[in-house]
């Protein structure tokens, strides 16, 4: 848990001034930004062909921080933190060889920071407001396996989010919103105990609907969030112990309730 808060604290830090450099102009001008927080529950699927896989709920908390200084590009810093239990399911060998099936619960965490940077536009033939966007990701999962032969993992993905958002209004309820976006992976890194393992190849694919009801100001009181998160990649690189991370496929599904501050 305390390296999962170090990262944080430097990540979210290198982050946090990039946003602050970013809003400098507002002195001279107008600014926008939007500050929604709420809870996040995801269903999780990881899978390593003819290996192991892991099933199960994870449950957490997830904001954002949405700011624009005219005529700069818009910028948006999200991030989410949940934890729970797995169930693991795979096979260990002993020393003769022979393999035995092992299903258990195994703690899982994991970290994600995203900073994204677009320009809005309006489409007056639809009607929708349209934000393609760029900019850095950053993902950190700790899957720990508590038996005596057990390890503890420590994934970290640095990677570049390249998507579109959509929007439309819904009469005078609120608004609708959809997300399309990959991941184009440029740093993958897996620690078990001793052994590193380096995974340069993959990407991440990830796609949200929403749903917001505004105040009556205008301004967005609450809203529901439903997300689909895939991550695939390759077979890592061998480690300096001859260990290597097999080629994996994760998948999550999940659900956000937000509310605007």
């Amino acid at each position: 848990m305390s390296k999962i808060l170090i990262r944080f604290c430097r990540v979210m830090s290198f982050m946090l001034c990039a946003q602050a450099i970013a809003a400098l102009p507002s002195f001279a001008g107008g600014i926008f930004d939007e500050l929604r927080g709420g809870i996040e529950w995801q269903y999780v699927r990881y899978n390593e062909p003819g290996v192991m896989h892991e099933r199960g709920s994870l449950f957490g908390v997830y904001g954002s921080w949405d700011i624009c200084v005219p005529p700069a590009p818009r910028l948006q810093l999200s991030g989410a933190y949940v934890k729970g239990e797995l169930v693991y399911a795979g096979s260990r060998v002993d020393w003769i060889g022979q393999r035995t099936a092992i299903t258990m619960d195994t703690p899982n965490q994991i970290l994600s920071l995203k900073l994204v940077s677009g320009v809005s536009w309006h489409d007056n033939l639809t009607r929708l407001d349209f934000i393609p966007y760029f900019g850095g990701g950053y993902r950190f999962l700790v899957d720990h396996l508590p038996t005596v032969w057990g390890y503890r993992r420590e994934q970290t993905y640095w990677y570049l989010p390249v998507g579109v958002k959509c929007s439309g209004g819904m009469g005078g309820w609120g608004r609708w919103g959809a997300a399309l976006e990959y991941d184009f992976l440029l740093e993958g890194h897996n620690r078990s105990d001793q052994s590193v393992f380096r995974q340069g190849r993959g990407y991440g694919l990830f796609g949200a609907l929403s749903i917001e009801r505004e105040g009556k100001d205008g301004s967005i009181a609450y809203g529901i969030q439903p997300y689909m998160q895939y991550w695939s990649l390759e077979r890592s690189t061998v480690s300096f112990d001859g260990y290597v991370e097999p080629k994996n496929r994760s998948t999550a599904f999940g659900i956000r309730v937000l509310m605007e501050f």
